[in-house]
C-alpha cells in the first residue's frame, strides 16, 4: 500500500484495479451460499445488514463509522460467483480502514466459500 491509500475513504474492488488486493474474488458456489456467508460475517461482527437485494444481488451494511455494498453477480456458469465490495468510511482522512475491512471479508469468503481466484475469470 502506498502513502496516497492511507488518505482514500471510498475504495471499490474489481477485475480491473492496479492493486491486486482490490480486484474481484470468485468462488464455486451458487448465489445463496455466497450471501449467507456474507451475512454470517456481519453478524459475527454485530453490524447492521440493512437491505438485501435479490435482484441486484447486493447486500448494504451500515455502522456508524462506515458503509459497504457487497455486489454478488453469477459468473461463467451457475456455480461460479463474483463477489465486488464498495466501501466509504465517514472519517476525514481514511487510514487504511476501507483496505482492512475488504481483506477481513474477502479473507473470511476465502475460508468459508470454495476460492477460485481473483480478477478476471
Amino acid at each position: 500500500m502506498g502513502f496516497f491509500d492511507f488518505l482514500i475513504k471510498d475504495i471499490e474492488t474489481s477485475d480491473t484495479q492496479s492493486n491486486v488486493e482490490l480486484r474481484s474474488h470468485y468462488y464455486k458456489c451458487e448465489y445463496r451460499v455466497a450471501k449467507e456467508a456474507v451475512i454470517r460475517y456481519f453478524k459475527m461482527r454485530n453490524h447492521k445488514v440493512t437491505n438485501i437485494d435479490d435482484n441486484y444481488g447486493e447486500i448494504l451494511v451500515e455502522t456508524p463509522s462506515f458503509h459497504m455494498i457487497i455486489s454478488i453477480r453469477k459468473a461463467s456458469s451457475i456455480l461460479n460467483v463474483s463477489v465486488d465490495i464498495k466501501v466509504s468510511v465517514y472519517r476525514l482522512i481514511g487510514l487504511y480502514k476501507p483496505h482492512k475491512l475488504v481483506k477481513g471479508l474477502y479473507d473470511y469468503l476465502d475460508k468459508e466459500l470454495p476460492y477460485k481466484g481473483k480478477g478476471l475469470q
